[in-house]
């Protein structure tokens, strides 16, 4: 399912949940912004995504993203480093997974990168704590209904257990000299983990930034105006598997496709 790139294809791999599906659009506009020339852009992403098994969004189930069809694609990649965004680390928490097994699941997405291309560039991002830490008791029951309606676990729990996983992940983003950046708490209102709508192109500029690309004279912002949200290539609607061919989106500058 994989194509041929072009050697000067910008490989870019997205993995994250309901803050990379909602903020789809600001996210490319940022990426086209900050990286030069044709991209080839590989997601994993979904509303309530689960790095660690399948998960589930009203109807729809999608696998767990470190099984999912992404790795077999990773045999093309172009000449130029892979650019690489890690983010909503936290969903499974909720999905009563322990933070000890989310990051061991995040960190082998990390080492498989790796071992496909050491020159990777790859961006992490913590929990929102201070959000989430800051939700009273009211505000978290009605996040937590609307959000996750079948988690029970009581908010001193889920953060207990968020800031086990974040003190996780920073370490490991120190021990091995990777950018992980940290959400600040005017990123979020009375939703305490998804970035507001106004701010959304402006946060995804700022993981960007961390690839420390060299700014191009040259380099004109290409537009991507059709390039909607990206179909998963395996998924199932009422228990029915649906399978999409990849990519879902081409264009002279621009191929996506969606794991």
């Amino acid at each position: 399912m994989s194509q041929p790139l072009p050697e000067d294809r910008q490989t870019v791999l997205l993995l994250g949940a309901s803050n990379l599906t909602l903020g789809w659009k600001p996210a490319l506009k940022a990426l086209s912004d900050t990286v030069p020339g044709p991209l080839d852009v590989r997601v994993s992403l979904g509303m309530g995504r689960s790095y660690v098994d399948w998960s589930g969004f009203w109807l729809r189930r999608l696998p767990g993203i470190v099984n999912c069809g992404l790795w077999d694609s990773l045999q093309d990649s172009g000449s130029k480093p892979p650019l690489v965004l890690i983010t909503d680390l936290g969903n499974d928490i909720v999905y009563m997974h322990s933070p000890e097994k989310i990051f061991e699941t995040a960190t082998e997405c990390i080492r498989r990168i790796q071992a496909w291309r050491q020159d990777a560039r790859i961006i992490l991002t913590g929990l929102p704590l201070d959000s989430v830490k800051s939700l009273n008791a009211v505000h978290f029951v009605i996040a937590r209904s609307l959000l996750f309606p079948r988690c029970t676990m009581p908010l001193k729990e889920i953060c207990d257990k968020s800031f086990a996983l974040d003190e996780s992940i920073q370490k490991f983003a120190r021990a091995n000299d990777l950018p992980c950046v940290i959400p600040k708490a005017e990123w979020y209102r009375a939703d305490p983990i998804h970035v507001i709508p106004p701010l959304r192109e402006q946060v995804f500029r700022q993981f960007f930034s961390h690839w420390n690309l060299e700014k191009s004279t040259t380099h004109e912002t290409p537009m991507f105006p059709r390039a909607g949200l990206p179909t998963s290539a395996v998924r199932t609607i009422a228990g029915l598997k649906r399978v999409a061919q990849q990519p879902v989106f081409q264009s002279p500058e621009l191929v996506v496709s969606a794991w």
